[in-house]
């Protein structure tokens, strides 16, 4: 129960994890419903999902894209930040999470003025993948505002 004005609760749980699969993500899913008459949950917040990681990753180090670097640098586990967010004159940067190979950009520099959305993702990021050569590749990225930032995929070459 999320006490009536306040923004969040904690949620309690313990969980075993010691029969997952070490190579593969686990999603514990958790749907959020309303429980008293003038509650009310944002559709945003309705479904929690939690990700269990069992496949570190070490994607540190150069990348490039043209003539631009990408300095990638490792800020949580499996949580990676990047210097230069492809496609722009500009080095902004980004921030992007690697589950078993699965890259999902979490965050850039400019979010809150121009949101990056996919353009066909089963969830709200952009999606992207480990070349087997170790290049990452981006695909389906729009950045709301910036008419020629539409369906974009774009490589960081591993140096």
């Amino acid at each position: 129960v999320i006490p009536a004005g306040t923004n969040f609760g904690m949620i309690p749980m313990m969980v075993n994890t010691g029969n997952l699969n070490p190579t593969e993500k686990t999603e514990l899913v958790i749907n959020l419903v309303e429980s008293t008459p003038g509650s009310v949950i944002g559709n945003q917040y309705k479904t929690m999902k939690i990700v269990f990681v069992g496949c570190s990753t070490e994607l540190e180090g150069t990348y490039t894209r043209g003539s631009k670097t990408a300095l990638i640098s490792k800020i949580a586990p499996n949580v990676y930040y990047s210097s230069y967010f492809p496609a722009f004159a500009a080095d902004y940067w980004f921030e992007f999470s690697d589950v078993c190979g699965d890259l999902a950009i979490l965050d850039w520099q400019l979010q809150g003025s121009y949101p990056l959305t996919p353009t066909d993702s089963p969830d709200e990021f952009v999606h992207g993948i480990i070349q087997p050569n170790g290049d990452l590749t981006f695909s389906g990225a729009n950045v709301a505002d910036v008419s020629w930032y539409v369906d974009l995929t774009w490589t960081l070459v591993k140096q």
